[in-house]
């Protein structure tokens, strides 16, 4: 189903052409560059190699796992980022701030990419609820999740995982939710998801604490195996 806002940009581009600009530096593309000019491509810096088997986090030595991953016992099997740049971050200030739609579609493309490394048979996106669009339905998560699960094929639960005030909570634990007392993230329907294996999506990779609150209740509905993918890593 095509957005009411996608529908008028598309109608007006069509009617009033214009030079398709960059989503980093925003400057005009050329015929053969897509979203994001090659020079902006270059900039970013992909993961490399050496990562921690646990969090993703990009390691200096070929270790299995990094000090924090040693020192933390978090709730996920495994995680992964996609980039470290400045350019990526510009990116997904562009996702989060404005809900570009051209930011989700670069995105997701590459997290899609990566999505083997982090789910198992049978997976089921669910994307990371976001405090401050917590009642929007273009959320930026929910956005990328969406796009990922086309690209990859994969199922999306959007509205498994939920961040609502602690009343609201109440009330959905009183129906037979799960939910964190402390965070307010809040599982609905945990039969859904029970004996799945899951794979939460995230913009970001900081210390790893919405994550683990996130994985966490999710593995305490009865979920199989977790994996996250997020695209920046900080």
């Amino acid at each position: 189903m095509i957005r009411g806002k996608d529908f008028w940009e598309g109608m007006l581009q069509f009617l009033y052409p214009q030079q398709e600009k960059c989503l980093c530096c925003e400057k005009g593309l050329t015929e053969n560059e897509e979203l994001i000019c090659t020079f902006c491509v270059q900039e970013i810096l992909w993961v490399p190699p050496f990562l921690c088997q646990k969090c993703g986090r990009v390691l200096k030595d070929q270790v299995d796992l990094c000090y924090q991953c040693c020192v933390t016992d978090y709730s996920f099997d495994v995680c992964r980022g996609i980039a470290v740049s400045k350019s990526a971050a510009k990116l997904l200030f562009s996702l989060e701030h404005t809900g570009c739609h051209r930011a989700a579609e670069f995105i997701s493309r590459q997290m899609a990419k990566k999505l083997h490394e982090v789910s198992w048979d049978d997976p089921v996106i669910i994307p990371v609820p976001s405090k401050k669009n917590s009642n929007n339905a273009d959320c930026p998560i929910e956005m990328l999740a969406e796009k990922i699960g086309l690209a990859a094929n994969v199922s999306v639960y959007k509205d498994v995982l939920c961040f609502e005030a602690f009343f609201e909570s109440r009330q959905k634990k009183d129906q037979g939710g799960l939910i964190d007392q402390n965070s307010r993230y809040f599982v609905k329907k945990p039969e859904m998801i029970n004996g799945r294996n899951i794979v939460l999506i995230d913009a970001k990779w900081g210390e790893g604490a919405v994550m683990t609150l996130c994985s966490a209740l999710l593995g305490k509905a009865g979920s199989k195996r977790i994996g996250g993918l997020v695209f920046l890593t900080v």
